[in-house]
């Protein structure tokens, strides 16, 4: 049974959970806000222990309040802890990752010693690291990388001068930075929630077969929520009722039509905000689609099966990388802005490099003359 001091706590835990924007989100911290009350009220837990265990629990729920006032760090906490993009459910996905597919064991560096193998790719976690969508800002990993780490020091190479200089590297420490650099990849990395299949079905026995019912959160429609929640990338907001009737051109005394807003589709997130949210959580949930090869097309030493990484068309992605599609359209309004301020503002900006730009010539010239 709960402590009566604890009671207040739990109950007011659960009133900032019900203010959850996404129904799995509140099941999620539901379930998880039950499951640390149990261990913080274990007969065999110490005190000290369950001190630094409620503590926590309080932690959770300044978090939770800060998150539904709006608070935008706050939100993104709670929502990357919900879909697996941090916390133990990452590390769970992860895990799933490595049961679902399988990966053939890399020969000994030491060849006596069992435990000298370098880490294992596997063909989906290979094509999860050398894809951008699935490492964010970081730098993908290359085919070369994951053979000889960029960490690793030249004397590597036998026929390096600084092994001929120095003697070879250790075969013990070349194990350790294989598995340093696999650490250090394998933190960035952003899971996919399940496994798409495309083209024909997957025989019985076979490694997407098996990866299609065993991997991650198989079966569920999180990211179909998620985009919903997200809404279309490129939509206007709703324009205000003043410029719909001069638009119509009709006014607003005469008017008995009824002009649908245009915008986001009933359903979406409400509030610009929390569409962003949900729109940057999309860009941290990968895509992977597992195409089967044809015996043709598989090679000696290939997996039968293609790994695509992709994100979601409702994905806000970088300025950089913006699609034409995901940007809205401009109206006249938009174009009269453009001229009277873009313009201007492009053009001042020239100028002013322009000028500095001599400057800069100017004193490089007194300084020559010197």
């Amino acid at each position: 049974m709960l402590g009566e001091p604890a009671l207040p706590s739990y109950r007011l835990l659960l009133r900032q959970v019900h203010k959850l924007p996404d129904q799995y989100v509140r099941e999620f911290y539901r379930i998880k806000i039950a499951d640390d009350f149990r261990r913080c009220f274990q007969p065999q837990t110490g005190e000290a222990i369950r001190l630094i265990r409620i503590r926590k629990v309080h932690k959770l729920l300044a978090r939770l309040e800060r998150a539904n006032r709006g608070c935008y760090r706050e939100l993104r906490e709670v929502l990357n802890n919900a879909y697996g993009r941090k916390g133990p459910l990452k590390w769970n996905l992860y895990r799933s990752l490595q049961t679902s597919f399988e990966a053939r064991p890399a020969p000994r560096i030491i060849p006596s010693y069992e435990r000298s193998r370098p880490p294992a790719y596997s063909p989906a976690l290979t094509a999860l690291l050398t894809s951008q969508s699935a490492v964010g800002r970081s730098k993908p990993v290359t085919q070369a990388n994951i053979k000889l780490p960029p960490i690793m020091p030249q004397k590597v190479d036998p026929k390096s001068v600084e092994a001929r200089l120095f003697g070879p590297l250790s075969k013990r420490r070349e194990v350790n930075l294989h598995w340093r650099y696999f650490k250090m990849q394998r933190g960035k990395l952003r899971l996919p929630l399940k496994l798409t299949e495309e083209g024909p079905r997957a025989a019985d026995g076979t490694v997407a077969q098996k990866a299609r019912d065993t991997y991650g959160l198989h079966g569920t429609k999180m990211m179909e929520d998620v985009a919903r929640f997200a809404g279309q990338q490129g939509l206007m907001p709703p324009l205000p009722r003043r410029q719909r009737e001069a638009q119509s051109g009709t006014t607003a005394g005469s008017s008995k039509e009824v002009i649908p807003p245009q915008g986001h589709p009933p359903g979406t997130a409400h509030g610009r905000a929390l569409r962003r949210r949900y729109q940057k959580l999309l860009r941290d949930l990968p895509i992977m689609t597992v195409t089967p090869r044809s015996r043709k097309d598989t090679g000696i030493g290939s997996a039968p099966e293609h790994y695509r990484i992709t994100l979601h068309p409702n994905a806000l992605a970088p300025s950089s990388r913006r699609r034409n599609d995901q940007l809205p359209e401009g109206d006249a309004v938009d174009s009269v802005w453009a001229r009277q301020n873009g313009g201007s503002a492009v053009m001042e900006r020239k100028r002013r490099n322009r000028k500095e730009k001599q400057e800069q010539t100017q004193k490089q010239k007194i300084q020559e003359s010197k």
